[in-house]
Formats: C-alpha cells, structure tokens, sequence
C-alpha cells in the first residue's frame, strides 16, 4: 500500500512523505503472497541496457520471509527473477541469494543494470513479497523507482571506503586518507574527474582523477591530501564529484 509509514522503526519516506510499503502502521501478515506491479516499459530505443534503481527498506523474518524482484515479456504471463547485472550492482537482494531478507538497518540505495532486456518493447517489473506462517516483522518500505537509460557520461561515487563507518581501525598517526570508490557508469570513457571531500565544517578539499576511465570500470580514489582524524570520535564526511557533461547527478555524492 502506498501512503505514510507510521510503524516502529519503518516509519519514513526517502522523498516526501509517502512510500510503497508492505503495512504502513505495523506487520505484514502470516503466510502474505502480495505483488507491487510496474506499468508496461518501452526499452525498444536507448543506449545500452537500463539502468534500475530505487530505495529499499526491510525488516523480515530471516531465512522464511522475503522479498524478490522479477520481470516479464510477455504482459504478465510469466514471471522471471532479475538477477544481477553489470560491473557493480548495489545492494543487489542479500547473503548472495535471490532476494531480500532479514534487516536492512533502515534505507539503503539499490541499483542494477537490465541485462537482455535493451531492445524489449514491452515490460513489466514486479516486487513479490512472501511470508510463512509465523514470525512476523514490519516488512517492506519502496521509494524513489527509476529507470534510466546509460548516459554518455556518469561517474558514481558509490561508497567512502576509508575510513569506514563501521569502525575501520585506523592506522593512528595524525593524517589518515580518504578513500573513495569511483565508478564510471556512462557509456564513454572519462578522461577527468574532479573529487571534493569535507570533514564536519572544514574547508573543502579538492583532488583531481586523470583518466581514462574506461566505461563500467571501477577505481578507489585516495586522495592526496590526507586528514587529521586521529581524535577517537564521530566524524560527517561528506564526498562529491564532478565530471564535464555528467548526465545523471543523483549518484555524484555521499
């Protein structure tokens, strides 16, 4: 159902104040088959295989409850999973299975490449949720669908790689890099990057990648200045990049 979540922990949105979810004021339901079904999309025209992606939030019983994605050709009558694609899909169903479950600690970006489905005049998407008979959770939160067709050029900060926000042990002296994962999702290879770091409310620090970076390649980025983070406490690190002709901004920073 489409509306405000308002249950314990699944009770935001990603973008305004609404999103798909699986009971917006508490727990989905035992033995729950349910489907969110995508209108009819047309990739008979573009530049390589589409791009999904949308933000995910889910909480389930593990290993019995779960959620998976899949795709059809022929207007519904058969239904096939979407399994990974390209480079670097991005929280891609989890423990290398064919779905979501278990606990996604709160939002999380998922992004995938179409694979085959470049060319196809006619598809549908589906969200299938499953639950067994017992053990109940809050389920399922979807927000910001879309599809996206490859641009000539886009660079994606996907993840800060060091220090981590998990804890990374640090080496302990008084400057530490950051390092930043890049990945050049555009059809062209890109001959320059411009990579930008802040720490809290410190002067922005700018650094510049020399490509060529190929097309669907992947780079860790360290940058040359490095940073005063030997203070055992909490650290906001913000990154962004900058890439000439960029055709999709909305993975440029984290």
């Amino acid at each position: 159902m489409r509306g405000v979540p308002a249950s314990t922990t699944l009770n935001t949105a990603t973008s305004g104040v609404n999103a798909y979810v699986t009971n917006l004021t508490g727990v989905y339901n035992t033995n729950e088959i349910s489907y969110l079904v995508s209108p009819c999309f047309n990739f008979s025209s573009g530049l390589g295989d589409p791009i999904i992606s949308f933000n995910l939030n889910y909480k389930t019983e593990a290993s019995y409850d779960r959620l998976t994605f899949q795709y059809s050709i022929n207007g519904g009558v058969t239904w096939q999973i979407l399994n990974s694609g390209g480079v670097n899909p991005t929280n891609w169903f989890s423990n290398n299975a064919q779905f979501w479950e278990g606990n996604s600690g709160g939002w999380i970006p998922v992004e995938n490449v179409l694979i085959g489905l470049a060319g196809q005049s006619a598809v549908n998407f589906r969200y299938a949720f499953t639950s067994d008979g017992s053990g109940v959770q809050e389920g399922i939160g979807l927000d910001d669908f879309s599809i996206r067709y490859p641009q000539p050029i886009d660079i994606s900060a996907n993840a800060i790689n060091y220090p981590g926000t998990a804890g990374a042990s640090l080496c302990g002296y008084a400057s530490e890099s950051i390092i930043v994962e890049l990945e050049n999702k555009g059809a062209n290879a890109i001959d320059t990057v411009f990579v930008y770091y802040k720490v809290d409310n410190l002067p922005v620090v700018g650094d510049t990648l020399i490509g060529p970076l190929a097309s669907n390649t992947l780079t860790n980025f360290a940058f040359s200045l490095k940073e005063n983070i030997s203070t055992a406490r909490n650290y906001n690190v913000d990154v962004w990049v900058v890439a000439t002709n960029d055709g999709f901004s909305q993975n440029d920073s984290l």
